[in-house]
């Protein structure tokens, strides 16, 4: 067995050695190139993986004099699992020299994605492949595409228990039956009742409905006016269920006799044998469609045939973001230097940006985003109009790029777009903003998935993209200037992050008030479903709690007194869960913050209580709960909060504090056994002003990781 495990970025199934029982699952093909020629994609013959390295034939007009190939030898090794570059080459032994590195795919999967993208009967695009496949993350030899490769891969058992902003890495399901080790391509069975005559009794307009008595509606059938033909024509551009159904509900349809038309329609694309494509590779065009279609049908529970379905539906939906690549001219912009372009322009300028966590060329790629292509332009003023290029992958909007229009009829493209694409912003009082100051960026850890536009009046456009549920960020200079330019970085699709510059310096030189150094936490963090109101302040967590997880990480935010604070008087109560992990290990903290609820006698948006974080499990055992009456009906009010770190990276106790003079723990006394040397405290008091709520970073294997407070500035 090989030492590294690679998966087929197809189907997701393991690429298996020569020794392996199952021939299809050992033969590969591999989109590849040699060392850092990004561009020089090329598609191996069939290679071979063995216990401690994977060979693919020798290509001839591979350039000669690499260090690492044997030009006599009909193989090369190549790297299956590589994400990270850079480094020096050739390496200082004993590291064996591997110029060679790509993406491998079963060879019965590659034919069957040959199939399914519309350039079969030519050549696949390998370069659009490899760039694709350059664009996801790869985490033991599995290519995360943001789907679960039809059931194969799966999401962690606690994905339920996740929280805002997180999103759970595949792993392998394990799934109930071994489907997948079944040759996808090759079914015997199914080419023998394409090639071979086949005699099958079946009632002769049956179509897949199930075995019930027709209950006609009473009075005329609507349909009965209707031409045979055009009968014919509307049922062949309906699901067979659909079908089905009108049949029981149509005594004219019922007694339709279906034509081998509408029969062969049922392996066309969309409908339920559209998998089956030797419909189209055998020349059976005069066949009996009817005793095909059944015969088909009762092949459909072979672990073959499901098989062959889902690698089918991840080709189809493979062969669609090859399209899209295909369809770009260039990623617009002026090229900066990177490792993957060399060629660019060095960039000196300094960047605010927005977006998920990019992992550099040098980096291990095995979650998040990575930018393959970094572009910027520089923004011209007066603006004409504004459009923004999107994609969908699944079912999530993706930005591709933008183009700007100025009033000389010149444009500007930036990124994935071209002219006469895009979608327009629209503004609630102007026509058009001539001068941007700023944007609203939506992400996920895959790239951008909406944006919305800052003008420099202050007016916000509407959302082009999605927006809920995601992380949001302000992307605007801290001198709240017009920004000069404009920066993106760009996998093989979209745009995955934005950043804009004032020039060579956007630092503000003087320190910040406390009132500028809140405005600066709202517009510097990222937060999750929705940017907290402007006239909001924010306090805390203290900078040397800024750890790598805030930034991917977004805050939370409950707002239980409401934005003008008109809640704070039917606030009864608060409540705070705790889990006491003492015995997890010698370093874990003595307890942790899991959820904090608080309490209202009157109905905010229908509930009765406000909750951040999560109430843990009633199994589970070392959970305790914690509460503390506000008499705020008779004006009592929270003050201050104290947050108290064992370890920066997450809270194990708080301390809320009144106006009433009353400080209550949670849980009680829980620093009265720790050296004060041995945790942190991070007091959120403001200096002056009301605090109407609280936001934090959570995740879920300790939930609350820092907290800060959400005020109402005195004036």
């Amino acid at each position: 067995m090989p030492i590294t495990s690679v998966s087929c970025v197809l189907c997701g199934a393991r690429v298996e050695d020569i020794s392996h029982p199952i021939h299809w699952l050992q033969s590969f093909r591999v989109a590849y190139t040699i060392l850092e020629n990004w561009d020089e994609a090329r598609l191996s013959g069939v290679g071979q993986r063995r216990q401690f390295e994977d060979v693919i034939p020798l290509d001839k007009s591979v350039d000669a004099g690499i260090p690492g190939i044997d030009y006599e030898s009909p193989g090369i090794q190549i790297r299956l699992v590589a994400t990270q570059f850079g480094g020096k080459y050739p390496p200082n032994p004993p590291l064996i020299p591997q110029p060679a590195w790509g993406f491998a795919l079963h060879s019965s999967c590659l034919e069957i994605l040959s199939i399914a993208s519309p350039s079969y009967g030519g050549r696949l695009d390998i370069q659009a492949i490899f760039d694709l496949c350059r664009s996801q993350p790869l985490k033991r030899g599995i290519l995360d595409w943001g789907h679960d490769y039809e059931g194969l891969i799966g999401f962690p058992r606690d994905v339920d228990l996740f929280c805002p902003g997180e999103e759970p890495e595949l792993s392998l399901a394990h799934p109930k039956t071994n489907v997948y080790t079944h040759d996808p391509l090759n079914i015997p069975e199914l080419h023998h009742i394409f090639t071979d005559r086949i005699e099958l009794s079946a009632p002769h307009d049956e179509c897949g409905c199930p075995k019930v008595s027709a209950n006609y509606c009473s009075g005329s059938d609507p349909l009965n006016n209707l031409p045979t033909e055009i009968l014919h024509m509307i049922l062949i551009w309906m699901d067979s269920k659909d079908v089905a159904n009108l049949r029981l509900a149509s005594r004219v349809c019922a007694s339709l006799v279906l034509p081998e038309i509408f029969w062969r329609s049922r392996f066309w694309e969309g409908r339920e044998f559209e998998y089956v494509f030797e419909e189209n590779t055998t020349g059976s065009a005069d066949r009996d469609w009817r005793q095909l279609f059944h015969k088909v049908k009762s092949l459909a529970a072979l672990p073959h045939m499901a098989n062959r379905k889902r690698v089918w539906f991840l080709a189809r939906h493979l062969s669609s973001l090859i399209d899209r690549r295909q369809s770009y001219n260039a990623c617009n912009g002026v090229k900066i230097r990177t490792l993957f372009e060399p060629d660019g322009v060095l960039d000196s300028a300094q960047w605010v940006t927005a977006g998920p966590t990019l992992f550099r060329p040098t980096e291990a790629f095995r979650a998040g985003a990575r930018s393959l292509y970094d572009r910027k332009i520089t923004l011209r003023t007066p603006l004409k109009c504004i459009y923004v290029s999107t994609m969908r992958i699944k079912s999530k909007n993706y930005v591709t790029g933008i183009r700007f229009a100025y009033d000389d009829d010149q444009s500007t493209l930036f990124g994935y777009c071209k002219t006469g694409d895009g979608t327009t912003p629209t503004w609630e009082n102007l026509q058009q903003a001539t001068t941007l100051v700023g944007f609203h960026v939506a992400f996920d850890s895959k790239g951008i998935r909406g944006i919305r536009f800052l003008s420099a009046s202050g007016e916000l456009s509407g959302w082009i993209g999605d927006r809920e549920d995601l992380s949001q960020r302000i992307l605007v200079l801290p001198t709240h200037l017009p920004p000069q330019d404009l920066k993106g970085g760009f996998d093989a699709l979209k745009l995955v992050s934005l950043s804009i510059s004032g020039g060579e310096d956007t630092s503000v030189a003087t320190p910040l008030s406390p009132h500028h150094h809140s405005l600066a936490l709202r517009e510097n963090s990222i937060w999750h479903g929705s940017i907290p109101p402007k006239e909001l302040s924010f306090l805390g967590p203290h900078k040397t709690l800024e750890r790598n997880y805030r930034d991917s990480l977004p805050f939370s935010l409950i707002l239980f007194g409401g934005v003008d604070g008109t809640q704070l008087p039917h606030l009864t109560g608060i409540t705070v869960w705790v889990v006491d992990n003492t015995q997890s290990g010698v370093y874990a903290d003595r307890t942790h913050i899991w959820g904090i609820e608080f309490s209202l006698n009157s109905p905010t948006d229908g509930r009765s209580s406000i909750l951040l974080g999560q109430i843990p499990d009633a199994e589970l055992s070392t959970s305790d709960v914690y509460h503390m009456d506000l008499e705020s009906s008779l004006g009592e009010r929270i003050t201050g909060l104290e947050a108290f770190y064992e370890d920066p990276a997450f809270i194990f106790g708080l301390k809320f504090c009144t106006n009433r003079g009353r400080a209550i723990e949670f849980p009680p006394a829980c620093t009265d056994q720790l050296p004060r040397d041995e945790y942190f405290s991070d007091v959120l008091k403001p200096e002056g002003g009301t605090i109407v709520g609280i936001y934090a970073v959570l995740k879920h294997d300790d939930v609350f990781r820092s907290i800060g407070v959400a005020y109402i500035p005195s004036h």
